[in-house]
């Protein structure tokens, strides 16, 4: 196993190392699909199965490879694996092929937290991380943020937000998939409906003024999941309690909160009347 570099866009190859055969892994930018993908595609699939094989193996055997600070992901994978890899088969085909790494990233993150319980600091980097990455490759990264808050608050899970929205508009609908893979890119561009409190730089009017003109749009969305949630975790709940003190006087709808403690997560969700249009 080694680590080498290689063209862009190439995640992995197959390279010669004291006459024997060698996975060549870009480590800082491969999503583990790529992997199974490359192997399901070529001709020899044999040859890569035990390729693979290895590589899990002595990804488990380790506790992770020391990527950087991403120490403790093979815990993650093979205990919530199987969920990361049910939510990238989902929107493997219905979402531009730019966001797929960010949402493998943003999934493990996720359970990373869950299971490890990061600092906030951590978070940041790895967060961080991921927005430079997809910087790299030539977009946003402030959309690439939007979407990791999002994976992180489940509305890519089965059943939620984005699977819902896709059973909406295309199962039982008339838009076709690459319309949805361009409304979900709105989505992900313009982050209509989630309001992410960051205590650094926001204040209890900030968030009320956010959350209510986002309410007063969000039934103009293709698709629209009917609400607005303000999301907070760690040291930003007790501002998020603060807005919502203020809001039960500015908000024409209804209210109500739920907590995730396992994750910190107080969510303040706005269910604006149809009237507010």
């Amino acid at each position: 196993m080694a680590t080498g570099d290689l063209p862009s866009g190439q995640y992995a190859d197959i390279g010669s190392l004291d006459g024997r055969d060698v996975l060549i892994v870009d480590t800082d930018n491969i999503p583990i699909r790529t992997i199974t993908d490359k192997a399901r595609s070529n001709d020899s699939v044999e040859e890569y199965s035990d390729l693979i094989d290895t590589f899990k193996h002595l990804h488990k055997v380790s506790d992770g490879f020391p990527i950087k600070d991403w120490r403790g992901v093979s815990k993650v994978m093979n205990t919530e694996g199987g969920m990361i890899d049910e939510v990238i088969d989902r929107f493997h085909g219905r979402v531009h092929p730019q966001f797929l790494p960010v949402i493998e990233e943003a999934l493990v993150l996720r359970e990373m937290d869950r299971v490890r319980g990061l600092s906030q600091e951590e978070v940041y980097d790895i967060r961080s991380g991921i927005g430079q990455r997809y910087a790299d490759r030539g977009h946003d990264p402030e959309e690439a943020q939007y979407l990791v808050s999002m994976c992180s608050m489940g509305y890519l899970d089965k059943g939620s937000v984005f699977d819902q929205m896709y059973s909406d508009l295309v199962i039982n609908g008339k838009k076709t998939e690459n319309e949805y893979r361009d409304t979900f890119k709105m989505y992900v561009s313009n982050n209509p409906f989630a309001v992410f409190v960051r205590p650094q730089d926001k204040s209890v009017a900030d968030l009320v003024d956010e959350a209510t003109d986002k309410a007063g749009q969000i039934f103009d969305w293709p698709g629209s999941p009917e609400f607005v949630d303000v999301c907070a975790k760690g040291g930003a709940r007790a501002l998020a309690r603060d807005a919502r003190a203020e809001l039960q006087n500015e908000f024409d709808g209804e209210m109500e909160v739920t907590r995730n403690d396992e994750l910190e997560q107080y969510i303040l969700t706005l269910h604006p009347n149809v009237t507010i249009r």
